[in-house]
Formats: structure tokens, C-alpha cells, sequence
């Protein structure tokens, strides 16, 4: 397998304010406003949520709000976030397909297809919780630029 770090852990939470009030206030952490800018943070369509990165060393943890309370990110604050809760954990791939063949290959449930590698993007792959000690497991492949070795 080629997983080489962890990228981020998914914390879903009613409401940026509930999860930056610890994160940010007291643990001191700083949104990367870059990504996900102040005060809305960044919106993923697919799951119809906004999100706020807060980098941490090398990893990130990354703040969920559901827009829908019909979405999977809806379903799971409504059933375990109480105020926020772990809603995924994301590892670094150099392989995704590689790893994505190995994982099913040992039972593990992926949700949905990969997408295409296209140069210069970042792709993900996430297989079900009941795969995964209850927790969705995601995994991260920076694909690089043409021409360019990628970390």
C-alpha cells in the first residue's frame, strides 16, 4: 500500500462557530482562509456542505457544516454529532488505484468510482463505515502536473 500520511480528519459540526471556539480559540489553531476563506469557508457541492481547513503540522483537520440535513453529512450530524463529532479520516495515497484494488480486494466496500487522473488536481476515494471500524475512510491522490513529481 502506498498511504504515507494522514491528510485530514473530517469533524462534523452544527456550525463553524461551535468547532473554531475550541479549535481556534483555545487550541489556537488558524483557518487556512487561502482554502476555505472566512466566514463561510469553502462549499463541496456533491455533499452540499461548507467547509473550513485548519492545517495542523503536516495534516489538516477539516470542518464539516451540512447546507441539507438529507445528506449523508446531514444524517451522520443528526445521529452522532453531539456538539461535533469524527466523521471521517483521510489518508495520503501515491497509488490510488493500487491501494483502492488492494482494500477491496480484503472486503472493504468503496462508495462510488474514482474519478479520471487529471493532471495538476487532487483526486479522493472513500469506502463505507461499516469497512472501516465505523469511521469513512477517504483516501487523497495529489495528481501532479505534467512534468512535475508531486510530494
Amino acid at each position: 500500500m502506498a498511504f504515507t500520511k494522514i491528510h485530514h480528519v473530517g469533524i462534523v459540526s452544527p456550525d463553524f462557530k461551535t468547532a473554531t471556539d475550541v479549535l481556534v480559540d483555545i487550541m489556537g489553531f488558524k483557518v487556512d482562509e487561502r482554502r476555505s476563506p472566512l466566514p463561510k469557508g469553502r462549499h463541496v457541492a456533491w455533499d452540499n456542505v461548507e467547509i473550513l481547513d485548519i492545517p495542523v503540522g503536516e495534516s489538516e483537520l477539516e470542518i464539516n457544516v451540512a447546507n441539507d440535513p438529507e445528506t449523508g453529512t446531514g444524517r451522520f450530524l443528526a445521529s452522532r454529532g453531539k456538539p461535533c463529532a469524527v466523521h471521517h479520516i483521510c489518508f495520503y495515497s501515491t497509488d490510488l488505484e493500487k491501494d483502492c484494488e488492494y482494500l477491496r480486494s480484503k472486503g472493504m466496500q468503496q462508495l462510488g468510482q474514482l474519478a479520471p487522473r487529471t493532471p495538476g488536481k487532487s483526486r479522493a476515494a472513500f469506502f463505507h463505515p461499516k469497512s472501516f471500524m465505523g469511521i469513512l475512510l477517504e483516501l487523497w491522490e495529489n495528481v501532479p502536473a505534467q512534468g512535475i513529481a508531486s510530494f
